[in-house]
């Protein structure tokens, strides 16, 4: 195992433990390795977008996705801990990293209306509410802070409507919180082991699909957003 998956394993292994994510120095006092080496890792992990760094402070991990390193509004409770997540998706991939039941607490998107999801024996229960994803798949490393902000679940299609007109944005395609699962397993369910790697463009193409999104607006790959 070269350093770079040793620092990623430390990393979400403490999360796991402590939910809570770790520094660049505190890293390196768990695995006895110079700051700087470990800092070095966490840029190249951050190039593979496996991480995000906060831009001003590199030495702090902004995401570790799914997991947050800054308090949210996404909030899952699972084994006795609570964790916070980036987004909605995130929010489920908490527990399908974890490969365990979680509760998601978050409030509607628009109305801020407490919403729950929770997730028992491998599956979201059933839900009324749906999700929405401001920004198309090409853009989402343009800010992904921003993209992250905007992956949203809400009560129903008013409340996305209402969203979105607040804010002067197109409605974009909607997803169901099984689609959303589907998503989070694709993504997560590996997270926590040496093998974890982000699906390159034509894989995210197929998964999609596969759980009924497609067009452009789903293509990492597509050039007609802006």
């Amino acid at each position: 195992m070269d350093f770079d998956d040793t620092v990623k394993l430390r990393i979400y292994s403490t999360i796991v433990a402590t939910a809570r994510v770790p520094d660049c120095a505190e890293i390196a006092g768990m695995l006895g390795e110079p700051a700087g080496a470990v800092q070095e890792a966490l840029t190249r992990l951050a190039a593979r977008r496996l991480l995000v760094l906060e831009r001003d402070s590199p030495a702090r991990i902004r995401m570790a996705p799914p997991f947050a390193g800054v308090p949210t509004s996404f909030l899952v409770r699972s084994g006795g801990k609570t964790y916070f997540a980036n987004c909605v998706w995130d929010a489920l991939g908490v527990p399908a990293a974890l490969q365990r039941d979680a509760l998601v607490e978050a409030g509607d998107g628009a109305t801020n209306e407490p919403l729950a999801l929770e997730v028992r024996g491998g599956s979201p229960l059933p839900s009324g509410c749906t999700a929405h994803f401001a920004v198309p798949a090409a853009h989402w490393w343009d800010d992904i802070v921003y993209t992250r902000e905007t992956m949203l679940h809400l009560r129903s299609e008013e409340t996305v409507d209402q969203w979105c007109r607040s804010r002067g944005l197109p409605r974009r395609p909607l997803l169901t919180i099984d689609q959303l699962w589907s998503l989070a397993l694709a993504w997560y369910e590996n997270r926590l082991t040496v093998e974890t790697r982000r699906p390159a463009p034509d894989e995210m193409v197929g998964i999609f699909a596969r759980v009924g999104l497609q067009g452009e607006f789903w293509d990492p790959r597509a050039d007609s957003f802006r």
